[in-house]
């Protein structure tokens, strides 16, 4: 309990105020001489490569001690799930239950941090867009791993990525405007609360760096905080040579359940701007992206609705189920799907396959990103 208050009160405590421009500035924030013990951290290492080709493998270089993730603005706390009442499955958004067993501590940090809003997911297999590198701008990002296990991959100081493997009773805070990762471990399973302060809406939109071009001003203000104003590529970070290769998809709009490519939608960031989704399920993708015109696409996007579902009728009685519910919807854990499904379902390129993905889109919209 004292290490948990003793960690959290240097989180609060420890945001800077932006860094003037000077000659003698020091990138990241002061961390504390002979303060906490620091031991119980997560295991924190390099990666031996930037972009794994299979990112739930450890791919374990040399160890990093958490100052470095400190000074970066990260906070964690460790806070045991054990002996409190939480959902097997999903459920969006939480609140402790009536007459359940609660922990204390966890209601008395969302008091301090006015964590109004809690939701909690399940990730049951490698997800390409939370591996996706992006920021939030929505607010900090708390994340409390209630079961199972994965890895974020962040960027420190010097822009190089540390790994941490977050186990059950890590809660890992993120400041916003840092570049970070998501990918769950070869045990292809994490359960994690999600916490957002304030009284209005979660905002869980997150910006690929891919697509960042110096104009964001929560990532701004991170560079100006913590790195001295130096932004470490000046524009975005492209992995790869075009916008359709670095982050490909289209806008998804999950309240007329329609993709498209409009101008103030054509790429991922004025899509979250735009408070839609964007998301490579949507057939067609958007493959250009200027300032003042409309994105090309490679055929017209179609409408669908619920009904492509309720078309389609259940499998005959004692039919072998052979749909992967986690691989299609990106390993998101949805108690409100209908996963029974026939054939003619499952058939490439067919409607209704894609009916599915993106009615599923427009149930899990609230989990773009753990």
């Amino acid at each position: 309990m004292m290490f948990f208050r003793s960690a959290f009160a240097f989180l609060l405590l420890s945001t800077p105020h932006a860094v003037e421009a000077e000659e003698t500035c020091t990138k990241g924030i002061t961390v504390p001489e002979g303060g906490d013990d620091y031991s119980e951290w997560p295991e924190l290492w390099r990666l031996t490569e930037e972009f794994p080709e299979d990112p739930t493998l450890p791919h374990r270089g040399d160890d990093v001690g958490p100052e470095v993730l400190l000074r970066a603005g990260v906070g964690w706390s460790f806070l045991d799930p054990e002996g409190w009442d939480y959902p097997e499955g999903m459920e969006i958004p939480w609140e402790p239950p009536v007459n359940g067993t609660n922990d204390p501590t966890l209601q008395e940090l969302r008091e301090e941090g006015d964590f109004q809003y809690a939701d909690i997911v399940n990730v049951t297999a490698y997800n390409e867009g939370f591996y996706e590198e992006h920021v939030h701008p929505g607010g900090d990002e708390v994340r409390y791993v209630i079961d199972g296990s994965g890895y974020f991959d962040i960027r420190d100081v010097n822009d190089v990525w540390v790994r941490m493997h977050a186990r059950v009773g890590d809660l890992i805070v993120f400041p916003t405007g840092i570049e970070h990762r998501f990918a769950v471990d070869e045990d292809l399973y994490v359960q994690a609360m999600r916490l957002f302060p304030g009284a209005g809406a979660p905002d869980w939109s997150s910006v690929p760096r891919s697509e960042i071009h110096g104009n964001l001003t929560e990532r701004n203000e991170y560079v100006n905080t913590y790195l001295c104003g130096e932004d470490p590529d000046g524009h975005a970070h492209v992995h790869s040579d075009d916008m359709a290769s670095s982050n490909p998809g289209a806008c998804y709009d999950t309240q007329v359940h329609q993709c498209d490519c409009a101008a103030d939608r054509c790429s991922a960031a004025k899509c979250a701007a735009a408070g839609a989704m964007w998301t490579a399920e949507c057939p067609d993708h958007c493959t250009e992206c200027a300032d003042d015109g409309e994105a090309t696409i490679e055929a017209e996007p179609e409408e669908v609705t619920d009904m492509a579902v309720e078309e389609n009728g259940s499998p005959d009685e004692g039919e072998e189920h052979s749909h992967s519910h986690d691989e299609e919807h990106g390993g998101i854990d949805d108690p409100t799907m209908d996963t029974t499904m026939d054939e003619d379902s499952l058939s490439a390129g067919s409607s209704l396959s894609y009916g599915m993905a993106v009615v599923a889109m427009a149930a899990t919209a609230a989990i773009a990103s753990i």
